[in-house]
């Protein structure tokens, strides 16, 4: 569960924190213990603030050469951490650094989960050939957690008064009722907000759920649940929680704005996939990250780019792609 006593703030406010999309430098074993942002799929936290990309050292200790990837593991003392290097043409190591066992490496790369276990899929890596390059990693890293990790994302007064900020004594029920709710709507058929509004039982089941919870709120009572679970419906499109539907279950608009819970394999995936199909034939390089994420954008309102490359990842993780240059992408036949 999340820790009660933080801020977990909307996704609409990350930008604030000094530490998202920053490479943030850790070793294996904090890599490995990070939990996930309370919501969030693909996304982790240190405290309160969200974190995907990091920076790693630590020395290979496997490699294992795929046609699409190379795998590699490396060690810092701290632990072990799987990594994968997507070859940017397929079968070839063009362009690629690629270090051998026993090399010392700085590894830049996004932290996901395959089979339950933490890894890193490549960014960039990097070959380390100055013997003070472990020992300046280990002490920033340790200064880090001293004057940055330890210390709470806090949106500024300035954000708060022009409008912007939460509620940080309601937040931590919020994230809670929030997390009850879509568990429950997973295996909800399609519906609107407004049944949603009306749904007596429903209601009744979220307000149970988060009163026998052990998430160490306190001062909670069954009128606050109620008040909070009418704010978070309210807001749950809003924070790209759900997709909307059309009465024949196929995403696009639709006047009566029937809503699913958002599951990357189910809604984004598959899209992506036709849509990767029908443009890199156009392509020399095939179809970027970016492109995908803004097609994305375009179909479906709301979406955290967050989801968008969690799809992508499970996506490269089965073969229905293959990769061309760096975060460019083809169909295969």
């Amino acid at each position: 569960m999340a820790d009660s006593k933080l801020v977990y703030y909307p996704i609409r406010f990350w930008g604030l924190d000094q530490l998202y999309q920053a490479k943030v430098k850790l070793n294996v074993a904090d890599a490995l213990s990070l939990k996930e942002y309370p919501g969030f799929s693909g996304v982790y936290s240190i405290l309160n603030h969200p974190i995907s990309n990091v920076h790693l050292l630590g020395d290979v200790v496997s490699i294992s050469q795929k046609n699409k990837f190379i795998q590699y593991e490396i060690d810092d003392g701290t632990g072990t951490i799987q990594c994968y290097h997507w070859r940017p043409v397929e079968g070839s190591d063009q362009g690629m650094v690629v270090p051998e066992l026993g090399n010392l490496v700085s590894v830049f790369g996004k932290l996901s989960e395959y089979n339950g276990k933490r890894q890193i899929r490549v960014l960039n890596i990097m070959m380390e050939t100055d013997p003070n390059v472990e020992p300046m990693h280990w002490l920033e890293v340790v200064q880090l957690k001293r004057t940055v990790y330890s210390r709470a994302f806090v949106l500024s007064p300035g954000a708060e008064r022009f409008g912007m900020g939460e509620d940080s004594t309601k937040e931590p029920l919020r994230v809670t009722v929030s997390s009850i709710l879509l568990n429950i709507l997973k295996q909800h058929p399609p519906f609107t907000l407004t049944q949603l509004r009306s749904d007596m039982e429903l209601k009744e089941r979220v307000i149970r759920e988060v009163l026998s919870c052990e998430d160490g709120l306190k001062d909670v009572d069954r009128g606050l649940v109620g008040e909070e679970l009418s704010t978070v419906i309210g807001g749950l499109a809003r924070e790209g929680l759900l997709i909307r539907v059309t009465e024949e279950g196929v995403m696009g608009p639709s006047m009566e704005e029937r809503y699913e819970v958002l599951v990357e394999e189910k809604h984004l995936c598959p899209s992506i996939v036709e849509f990767i199909k029908q443009k890199s034939p156009k392509t020399v390089h095939g179809v970027s990250e970016s492109w995908i994420v803004d097609f994305v954008n375009q179909s479906h309102r709301n979406i955290p780019t967050s989801r968008i490359l969690t799809a992508i990842d499970r996506l490269l993780k089965g073969t229905h792609n293959t990769s061309t240059p760096p975060n460019h992408w083809y169909r295969m036949s």
